[in-house]
């Protein structure tokens, strides 16, 4: 059984970027910060960009939406 952060990496090793909704609904992954920090401590070149997206009720939302970088 993969980890939580193995399964994030091999995401982003398939040329991937993820958002925390994504990463709960496809990766099972409920806390996606938390993985993020972690694997940049561990060395990996992750970077993020800020994107809008809207919520179920139709508000306009900031995210962040993380990539890896060099793959």
């Amino acid at each position: 059984v993969m980890s939580q952060k193995e399964r994030i990496l091999e995401h982003f090793q398939n040329g991937n970027t993820i958002t925390s909704l994504e990463a709960y609904d496809r990766l099972g992954v409920t806390q996606l910060a938390t993985r993020i920090y972690e694997l940049k401590q561990e060395g990996y070149p992750i970077e993020s960009d800020r994107i809008n997206v809207y919520n179920r009720y139709l508000e306009k939302c900031s995210v962040a939406k993380y990539y890896m970088v060099g793959i």
